[in-house]
């Protein structure tokens, strides 16, 4: 898989122990697809299709449990598959996401029984604390950002994610809790990156919040931050 921004990309004959290697436009690689133009729109419909399907099982049952149950089964069929990989695929754009917010619009619908139809679905998913597409990624950015920040990554990721400062008054680098480093991108690419987008997620979020002393206390903390924001939407 060649991937490339641009239009008009060569085709490559690339050999391995003499055999020709296959071309693809899109490919699964630990559970998600990515494809050769980096827009996730492969994995997102991927996401949509499994978030559908669990929408068939959620109004069967709906008519004979309560709203715990169907939450706890949303949270089994449609959240696990949401929330994994988000923080690489998460930064798409708006209109490749769609599709998939509208899928699960949809399940808080069915777990609600609200009808169908242009209607404000916030004091929804806020009753049942649940989080949006947007949301969900901030959540696990936010989350990725509060590991890398007190050390808690793997050494083969969280190298990849140092934050340093001077200290002027030692005169030494010294880790900053507060500020990831500024990454300066060049390209809407870059921007999607998680680096780029932790910096700005981080910087928006309450100093209370960032100083938890634990990373479940920041998680219970930011989560109920994020679902009173459905407040002010």
């Amino acid at each position: 898989m060649v991937i490339s921004r641009k239009g008009n990309v060569p085709n490559l004959n690339i050999h391995l122990n003499g055999t020709q290697m296959q071309s693809c436009d899109s490919y699964k690689y630990l559970g998600v697809h990515i494809d050769k133009d980096l827009n996730w729109k492969s994995h997102i419909e991927y996401i949509t299709k499994k978030v559908s399907k669990s929408c068939g099982a959620l109004a069967k049952i709906r008519h004979c449990v309560d709203t715990k149950t169907l939450v706890n089964v949303y949270h089994a069929l449609v959240n696990s598959y949401v929330r994994y990989g988000i923080v690489a695929w998460g930064g798409a754009s708006q209109s490749a996401l769609k599709p998939l917010q509208t899928a699960i619009n949809k399940a808080v619908r069915i777990i609600t029984f609200a009808p169908f139809g242009n209607i404000d679905l916030n004091p929804a998913y806020e009753n049942l604390h649940l989080l949006t597409v947007n949301k969900t990624h901030n959540f696990e950015m936010a989350k990725f950002t509060y590991k890398s920040q007190n050390e808690l990554l793997p050494i083969s990721v969280g190298n990849a994610f140092q934050i340093s400062s001077i200290n002027l008054n030692h005169g030494h680098f010294v880790r900053n809790r507060q500020r990831p480093a500024r990454i300066l991108c060049r390209t809407k690419t870059a921007e999607k990156s998680v680096q780029y987008g932790s910096f700005h997620l981080w910087n928006s979020i309450p100093s209370t919040i960032k100083n938890s002393e634990s990373f479940n206390i920041f998680k219970k903390n930011y989560k109920s931050y994020l679902i009173q924001s459905y407040q002010t939407v």
